[in-house]
């Protein structure tokens, strides 16, 4: 069998699959707007989905998002945002968790770069390394998508390994 060929369609397909997922009419608009404020940390609520997002990157400064975000495996990821579930009775919100691609590249906006996110609403967002999904790649279950806010775009990483490469940031959402 010749598995060059196969190597030589994946580009082709990944920019399919790509443009498949982003449409025009996903493009946000200003239906993202900051709601909650507590102790603990700041959110901000997506009017149009119901998703209420922390408002920085988990290392972050909770108040104005300053200081480096830092970076974290995805099994880490998943149970940073479960644990968030821990302060309900504080944040008024129970069901925080790992956002899936579909709902991260909600706050992408594509028409800006260097960041491609609002930055009023989300402001620091690293530029440096993707964003956690719990989305994990269909055609290789040891990867989990990310989002990278310096372009918008998406690709995969390890989700567990030791290796750099395998650290990105966490934004947790909750809502429906």
């Amino acid at each position: 069998m010749n598995y060059k060929f196969y190597y030589r369609l994946l580009p082709l397909l990944f920019l399919i699959f790509s443009m498949s997922l982003w449409s025009q009419d996903e493009i946000p608009t200003s239906d993202v707007e900051t709601t909650i404020s507590s102790f603990l940390f700041q959110t901000v609520k997506d009017s149009k989905t119901g998703l209420i997002w922390q408002k920085c990157s988990l290392g972050q400064d909770k108040d104005i998002c300053s200081g480096d975000a830092g970076i974290f495996t995805w099994l880490t990821a998943i149970a940073h945002c479960k644990k968030l579930n821990d302060q309900s009775a504080t944040t008024g919100i129970s069901n925080w968790r790992l956002p899936n691609i579909n709902e991260l590249k909600k706050i992408v906006d594509r028409s800006k770069q260097n960041p491609s996110a609002d930055i009023i609403k989300f402001p620091n967002i690293s530029m440096v390394r993707g964003y956690w999904t719990s989305t994990t790649h269909l055609e290789d279950s040891q990867f989990a998508w990310i989002v990278a806010f310096l372009d918008g775009s998406f690709g995969r990483s390890v989700k567990s390994s030791n290796t750099y490469g395998s650290y990105q940031h966490i934004r947790c959402v909750a809502g429906p």
